[in-house]
């Protein structure tokens, strides 16, 4: 793999820890005072704990023991093929399709596969199961039941409490479900199969969302997703509100408040330990911030304008996620 470290960044990027960008074909990694990025030509999923690439062509999940990109080694983790289930993550193949991945406190793997309507687990033992779905069937049904009856709908962004509940977004049913630590299913924000926006103000379950990327949980146990030029935001009530975006798709809003700001497909979320909300502004092509005073900012790449490293200023092209560690 080619590796390439870039001059020191400014101030505000230096705060955070590392910050790892999902992009095309490139996992860029800040680390204190410079910006690094590697080549790895496939896409990547960082977990709480672990650096984790999904490798088409090695047709395996890797785990980078040391979660550094750049001096880390790669060490075979597990594989999965898209309908098997209860057997060995090991000794299968990896296919194609899997979008994103979550951990519990277990060490116990979730990963959505929307071209399947599932959600497997591999379990601290390397034993791979459908948690969710019914394989290759689509659908909304099966709440109140066990979610290994119910069908789903392109599952996308996961998201895990310390429960052990699971929360992700079923894009194309327009809904966020959550599956609690017995495996029952249920609807938590969002109008099944009913696209829209509507329902500030009011519970989550009778909202309309439009098309939920991804879920990402706060301390306090807030749940933000980001769906089509917004990110909302269900608070520990039940309650939905608009955290970010007017819903225009045209680039703006930085320095004022994120719910005046447009936004473009956000996609991937993440947040720091201060409370600071970042997230890939996919279509705008930049990462973003949101601050607990909720004033939207933008910390790298230029608002508008796809490009690379060798662009002055630095740009990103559509850039897919934002990992904090």
């Amino acid at each position: 793999m080619k590796i390439l470290t870039i001059e020191k960044i400014e101030d505000i990027m230096k705060k955070i820890i590392s910050v790892l960008l999902i992009l095309n074909s490139f996992a860029i990694s800040q680390k204190g005072k410079e910006l690094e990025y590697e080549y790895i030509d496939e896409p990547v999923f960082f977990t709480k704990s672990n650096f984790l690439e999904k490798s088409f062509s090695r047709n395996s999940l890797s785990k980078l023991r040391d979660p550094n990109i750049t001096g880390g080694k790669i060490s075979n983790y597990s594989r999965y093929w898209l309908y098997s289930n209860n057997v060995s993550a090991a000794s299968m193949p990896l296919s194609a399709g899997a979008v994103d991945l979550a951990e519990d406190q277990n060490g116990n793997l979730f990963i959505s596969i929307p071209a399947a309507n599932i959600i497997k687990k591999i379990d601290s033992n390397g034993i791979i199961t459908i948690y969710a779905g019914v394989a290759g069937i689509n659908g909304h049904n099966g709440d109140y039941k066990l979610a290994t009856e119910a069908s789903l709908n392109r599952p996308h962004g996961l998201a895990i409490d310390p429960n052990g509940n699971l929360f992700f977004a079923d894009r194309d049913n327009h809904v966020v479900r959550k599956i609690d630590s017995n495996g029952i299913i249920t609807n938590f924000a969002g109008t099944p199969l009913n696209g829209g926006f509507a329902g500030d103000g009011g519970l989550a379950v009778n909202a309309q969302l439009d098309d939920p990327y991804d879920v990402i949980l706060d301390p306090s146990g807030n749940l933000f997703i980001s769906e089509k030029n917004r990110i909302r935001k269900v608070d520990t009530n039940g309650n939905i509100t608009t955290f970010a975006g007017d819903g225009g798709d045209d680039f703006s809003g930085d320095g004022a408040a994120a719910v005046s700001a447009g936004l473009y497909r956000p996609a991937h979320m993440a947040m720091d330990q201060f409370g600071n909300l970042y997230f890939a502004d996919y279509e705008h092509h930049v990462v973003r911030k949101i601050d607990t005073n909720g004033t939207i900012t933008s910390v790298y790449g230029v608002g508008g304008a796809s490009g690379d490293s060798s662009n002055d200023p630095k740009r990103l092209n559509t850039p897919f996620g934002v990992s904090y560690e």
